[in-house]
């Protein structure tokens, strides 16, 4: 190679070098993320993620003077499975964020993601933009699939507000995005797990946090006093419970009053309808009945389950189209909905035990029960990982379980009256999903469920319906994990799902 053969070689290396510079700072860049080695879908492979900024960069900074009611800067960017797996979980982050406003909560963010499969994407419908790193979504990706995003940032005007100490203010993120496998949604700021949690941890609004509860789960039910939040393992991870007479756990939701259960381990959120009639801050906390049902006939598995012939389960179902819920479902979970142990029939005082129906029948006993029932009633340990035996129904509605009433702080033994928490709003007896015992008369198999709060024994109390009885129904449903929220949690100034 001759002197001028070397000189033109060495231009064009400067040049490919300059421009791969340029193309990863400025353009777009290349992430390998190593999948999650215990799943299927990736088995360990490494699958490519491109990032590509619609303006040739991803700092977030406006460049018009800060104004109320302005949309401040927007900044599209897609994500690109050029790989040949499925990535199963990446974040969607802001790093070198900078944010010196006064009135932090006056600026927000959208994220709209559009997916060219067939699977949507998470995206922000409306949220605080944060004032340090983090992640603001998680996702999944399909090999071949592109996610194309519009991020919107605006100053909101608010009437009546001063809002000039963020005259000459400035804020400056840049988006980027990272493996996310040890990311979940109780890290970002805007969503309900992030802000029930630090809520009850900073004692914000009466409610304290406490792994272990005041009283005990299943033995007693809760203290006069008793305002916790709590913990306990579901089928995803770490519940974190509401006990005791709350009242920083309430939620509006397609223009409903609803009050927050728990917390589910992968950051989704159980509610259950408090009013049906409007926003928190206007209901009064009466109108959370929306019919009454039969529990069902059964012969040995739940009829709630299969839908063939449960009033209940059809009414819930029928509620939910017509309340409107069904035109949000891009924000409601369909979930699992437990109806209890349906494998071991016991003998009425529990002298004797039976495998099956059949053998409880050919005994002559009147009455069974089944093991969740015996366990309820015996002082046990309220679950919320169902055991094998456990049947479901999937679905976008149902109701509590009787351990979860219990983990609220109901107790099942009809021993003492109990204290009043804040499932409690009257008389008004309903089904949980557990089912309790069955009952055989003229022939007819007659299965019932416990019921809250007893019309019996006290307050907050289950009973368990040995009778083929009519109870009224209270819905619940369970919010996805990335549903942005806005509010405290009270009565006054409810969380607001955006």
């Amino acid at each position: 190679m001759n002197r001028n053969q070397r000189i033109v070689v060495s231009i064009v290396g400067i040049i490919i070098v300059t421009l791969a510079l340029i193309g990863i700072t400025y353009a777009y860049f290349l992430t390998k993320i190593i999948g999650n080695s215990t799943s299927t879908s990736i088995s360990g492979t490494l699958a490519n993620l491109e990032l590509t900024y619609g303006d040739g960069n991803g700092v977030i900074a406006p460049t018009d003077p800060i104004m109320p009611g302005t949309t401040l800067t927007s900044k599209t960017f897609t994500v690109k499975n050029t790989g040949t797996a499925k990535v199963d979980n990446y974040a969607v982050i802001f790093e070198n964020l900078t944010n010196n406003l006064t009135r932090k909560e006056d600026l927000v963010f959208t994220l709209e993601c559009k997916s060219d499969d067939d699977i949507p994407c998470n995206g922000v419908t409306e949220a605080t933009f944060p004032s340090s790193d983090g992640p603001i979504v998680l996702n999944s990706i399909n090999r071949g699939t592109t996610h194309s995003y519009t991020l919107t940032v605006t100053y909101k005007n608010l009437e009546d507000t001063n809002q000039s100490d963020d005259m000459g203010r400035k804020f400056e993120a840049k988006v980027n995005i990272k493996d996310g496998k040890d990311i979940t949604y109780f890290d970002i700021p805007y969503t309900m797990a992030y802000n029930v949690i630090n809520n009850a941890k900073s004692e914000k609004n009466g409610t304290t946090y406490s792994k272990d509860p005041i009283t005990v789960p299943g033995t007693e039910s809760n203290n006069e006093d008793e305002k916790v939040l709590s913990e306990k393992e579901d089928d995803y991870g770490t519940s974190y419970y509401y006990r005791g007479d709350v009242t920083d756990n309430y939620l509006s939701f397609a223009n409903m009053c609803w009050r927050v259960v728990r917390i589910e381990g992968d950051g989704s959120t159980k509610i259950i309808l408090e009013d049906s009639a409007g926003p928190c801050s206007l209901n009064s906390g009466k109108n959370f009945i929306i019919g009454e049902a039969i529990y069902g006939d059964y012969e040995g598995k739940a009829d709630y389950v299969n839908g063939d012939s449960s009033s209940m389960r059809q009414k819930f179902q029928s509620w939910y189209r017509s309340s409107g819920l069904s035109n949000n479902e891009e924000k409601i979970k369909e979930t699992k909905w437990f109806t209890g142990d349906t494998g071991v029939i016991f003998g009425w005082g529990y002298k004797e035990q039976f495998s099956s129906l059949a053998e409880l029948r050919n005994s002559g006993f009147i009455w069974g029960l089944y093991e969740t029932s015996k366990r309820l009633k015996n002082n046990g340990t309220p679950i919320l990982k169902p055991t094998i035996a456990e049947i479901y129904a999937l679905d976008y509605v149902g109701t509590l379980t009787a351990d979860e009433v219990v983990l609220a702080g109901a107790i099942a033994t009809g021993e003492t009256k109990g204290r009043t928490n804040y499932l409690y709003l009257d008389n008004s007896q309903w089904w949980t999903l557990t089912i309790s015992g069955i009952r055989e008369d003229s022939g007819f198999s007659w299965q019932s469920a416990f019921a809250f709060p007893s019309n019996y024994w006290g307050k907050d109390l289950l009973s368990p319906e040995y009778y083929h009885d009519t109870q009224k129904l209270r819905p619940a449903i369970v919010l996805k994990p990335n549903v942005s929220i806005s509010g405290q949690g009270t009565k006054s100034d409810p969380y607001v799902v955006q």
